[in-house]
This record gives C-alpha cells, sequence and structure tokens, in this order.
C-alpha cells in the first residue's frame, strides 16, 4: 500500500527528473543521482563504515595500504 512517504517520494522525484531535464542535465548521469535512491544512501554508509573500521583498527595494523585505501575512501565520501 502506498503511503503519504511513498507518495511524496515519488512526487519529489519526478520534480527532480523534471528539473533535470529541464535545465538539460547530462543524460549520461545515473538514475540514483536524479531521484532519491535508498541504495546510494547504503553504499554511503557500507563506506563510511568501512572507513571506521579501518580508522579503529590502525593500531593493530600498520599497513600504509590500508592508510591509502582509508584517505581514498574518505575522499570518495566528501565528494558523493
Amino acid at each position: 500500500a502506498l503511503t503519504l512517504r511513498n507518495v511524496m517520494g515519488s512526487l519529489t522525484d519526478l520534480q527532480q527528473i523534471g528539473q533535470a531535464a529541464l535545465t538539460g542535465t547530462p543524460t549520461n548521469a545515473h538514475a540514483c543521482q536524479l531521484i532519491n535512491c535508498p541504495r546510494g544512501a547504503q553504499l554511503q554508509q557500507a563506506i563510511k563504515e568501512t572507513v571506521d573500521v579501518i580508522e579503529s583498527t590502525k593500531g593493530s595494523f600498520k599497513s600504509k595500504a590500508l592508510g591509502d585505501l582509508r584517505r581514498k575512501l574518505e575522499l570518495l565520501l566528501s565528494h558523493a
């Protein structure tokens, strides 16, 4: 059953898609960039949790590679 939240979310998504079409957003933009997609939020949360684990265990594993990976993931999150 549709709830008011679902309906409002769908209307917001349609508004964003319409605005993207009117402003000429490139068509190569991923659909999750145009609509309120839960997958993007889930991926961001998973990356954040990964960064947190790497940060909390950096004393146990003296690894330059893990440090580099953590910095890359943090950069990815900051640009999301």
